[in-house]
């Protein structure tokens, strides 16, 4: 029984984790499209390069993820 308020979700934890994986993925794309259509030289984007780091162990976490639910389905 759930709490008054509350539904039922039929998402498993590991594919609430993937979606929130792939948002924050996004997001960080979206940053640097940004900065890029903004004009921000390259050495100013050094300064910003932990979120294209974020966004290659995003993908790599999701990638992951994706396989695992993959193989238990």
């Amino acid at each position: 029984m759930t709490a008054p308020g509350i539904h039922s979700c039929s998402l498993s934890f590991a594919e609430l984790e993937v979606r929130r994986t792939r948002l924050r993925a996004h997001r960080a794309i979206a940053h640097l499209d940004a900065m890029k259509q903004a004009g921000i030289p390259p050495t100013l984007r050094l300064a910003h390069s932990h979120v294209e780091q974020s966004v290659a162990a995003f993908r790599a976490a999701l990638n992951k993820r994706n396989f695992e639910i993959h193989q238990l389905t």
